[in-house]
């Protein structure tokens, strides 16, 4: 029976220095060989996924779910609300932090954040020259997101108070989960509300005619959280966060341990 695969990308497909394990792409190239779908279920916008996937991959969920593709075809696509986007601004203003807008073509952020992040990531960018612009993307300088316009998702850095915190503060307008990309406690994400990975899922299989019952999961971090739990398999990878290991249905190992084609050798996918 033909499965739909779903990926998150970083701590599942790529590790955090940029890099596919050569058995992931093997394990990738054998599970379309033999007819199943490849997916790509990821919190990065558009602009930011690696070219190569878009060759190897099927269908597109990225955002955290605004953007549904399969091919070069929209399937499902939701902006965050510009009155969302002052209140998300005002809170933050008001408590401390910095915001990063996402729309499909780039990042916006202040010049006070660049200056930030440049601080910030000076010891790793020494060592890795090509982690900001991983990190990045594509980006421009404002001063105010709600002069930009269809944007998708928000990232927050330096945050004087817990994601909890923030999340209870804005529960009515959006929805609030701590950074898949890093460890700190002090950035997360910021989300439209209601929209997800498992929303994007399930947009993107009733499409296809898809059953959920044939559907497989990956990811790593707390924003995969939603899907591994809404799809037929959830699995979570090795180096994944306690709490997915908790809600997945099958832990494989380390995505630099051949957890990606671990897991589809035990599913008899390849």
């Amino acid at each position: 029976m033909q499965k739909a695969l779903f990926f998150d990308i970083d701590g599942t497909l790529y590790n955090f220095k940029g890099v596919m394990p050569a058995s992931t792409r093997q394990a990738l190239t054998l599970a379309k060989e033999k007819g199943h779908q490849l997916i790509i279920c990821s919190g990065r916008g558009y602009f930011q996924i690696y070219p190569d996937l878009f060759k190897d991959f099927d269908g597109l969920i990225c955002s955290t779910g605004a953007l549904v593709k399969k091919n070069d075809k929209i399937i499902y696509e939701s902006f965050m609300p510009e009155e969302t986007v002052n209140i998300i601004e005002d809170y933050f203003k008001t408590h401390g932090g910095y915001l990063l807008g996402m729309n499909d073509e780039r990042m916006f952020i202040s010049n006070e954040c660049k200056q930030f992040l440049l601080h910030k990531f000076k010891p790793v960018s020494e060592l890795d020259n090509d982690f900001f612009i991983r990190f990045l993307g594509d980006y421009r300088i404002s001063d105010s997101l709600n002069k930009i316009g269809n944007l998708k998702k928000i990232l927050y850095q330096n945050a004087t108070e817990s994601v909890d915190t923030i999340a209870q503060a804005l529960v009515e307008y959006c929805d609030v989960t701590a950074s898949s990309f890093e460890k700190e406690t002090d950035c997360g994400e910021i989300t439209i509300k209601g929209i997800n990975k498992s929303l994007g899922i399930q947009k993107y299989i009733d499409s296809q005619g898809i059953l959920l019952k044939d559907t497989i999961a990956f990811g790593d971090g707390p924003n995969d959280l939603d899907m591994i739990e809404y799809a037929g398999i959830g699995v979570a990878m090795g180096n994944s966060t306690d709490a997915l290991k908790e809600k997945a249905d099958f832990v494989t190992k380390n995505i630099d341990d051949d957890g990606i084609y671990y897991a589809l050798k035990s599913f008899g996918i390849i």
